[in-house]
């Protein structure tokens, strides 16, 4: 395993993403809904830094088998609380071919959102889907090629999570013994 970004750069960036989100929203009020499983602690990272008038609920969203994207979204669930008229501000750990978060943007507007927002903690320098084409987050973290990459929040079969930094899966890595 190679890590490629350790737990103070992370956090720094945190902080700063959390100042620009802040200032962006001004006070105004949303709800933050990080992605399941995957986002969940950098989500848990990012509101600790973040001091406007927020609440949270999460959706469990799937388009993963192993290290393989599906092309198929799942949602496994629905949110608590009502969407409508809500700012929303979806964070996802990390952004590939912009499948998930352009199908959960859509599915949440058509549901009466009045804005959604996404936050990544890592984009891959990778080709967009066809269904994602120009979709851009509104802030991203780190940008690092097509790497198999895990920790915070990010992982291979449900390994290597609670990492408290990033970093590469190598060839070596994969044995599970």
């Amino acid at each position: 395993m190679e890590i490629l970004i350790d737990t103070p750069q992370i956090q720094e960036r945190l902080m700063t993403m959390a100042m620009e989100i802040d200032q962006f929203y001004s006070g105004a009020p949303y709800t933050v809904v990080p992605l399941l499983n995957g986002a969940m602690f950098f989500a848990v990272d990012l509101m600790r830094h973040l001091r406007g008038d927020f609440l949270v609920d999460s959706l469990a969203v799937s388009s993963y088998a192993g290290e393989h994207s599906t092309g198929e979204i799942r949602l496994r669930g629905d949110l608590k609380m009502p969407i409508k008229d809500q700012n929303l501000l979806v964070v996802d750990g990390v952004l590939d071919t912009g499948l998930t978060l352009t199908t959960v943007r859509k599915w949440l507007l058509e549901r009466g959102a009045r804005s959604v927002r996404s936050a990544v903690l890592v984009s891959k320098q990778v080709p967009r889907h066809p269904a994602a084409v120009g979709f851009v987050p509104d802030w991203v973290g780190f940008s690092l090629p097509n790497y198999f990459i895990v920790g915070c929040g990010m992982d291979a079969d449900e390994r290597y999570r609670a990492l408290p930094y990033i970093a590469r899966i190598n060839d070596s890595d994969d044995d599970t013994n």
